[in-house]
Parts: structure tokens; sequence; C-alpha cells
């Protein structure tokens, strides 16, 4: 699956990983392949994407929204530490 993350000046990341975990306003979650259509907040934490080969994309964030569809993430952040 293609992960985005972009911020308001941006492109910060786009890349192929296997899977993303996310901080969630209400706790952490995981997307993986063909998950379902979803729309989420994202909170304070850490984003961590894991490419293929087991290396992992690693941001301290602040807020954001997160789209996941057809094996695309999309992921617009507020604040990136």
């Amino acid at each position: 699956m293609n992960l985005k993350i972009l911020d308001i000046q941006q492109t910060i990341f786009n890349e192929r990983i296997v899977k993303i975990n996310l901080p969630g306003i209400d706790g952490g979650f995981q997307i993986l392949r063909n998950h379902a259509p979803t729309i989420g907040c994202i909170g304070n934490g850490k984003l961590e994407a894991v490419r293929s080969d087991n290396t992992t994309f690693e941001l301290h964030i602040d807020f954001g929204i997160a789209k996941i569809e057809e094996n695309e993430v999309i992921v617009l952040l507020d604040n990136i530490y």
C-alpha cells in the first residue's frame, strides 16, 4: 500500500509500506493492506510506518487526519516534532 504524509508546505513521505501505526485521539491504531475505507483523527504521539524491507520511518506528531482508501493512506499533519 502507498503512504503519503503531508503538511501545509511539503510532502514529507511518499513510499510503499506494509503497515502503519498511528496515534489516534482515543488510542493508537494500525492500518494494514486492504483496510476498510476510513477517515480518522490523529492525536499526539509517534507515527511509525514499516516498509517491505522491514525498515521503519518514524515521526513525532501533534495532530492530523488520516484517510484510508483503496490501499492508499494519506496523512495530513498540523505539527511535526
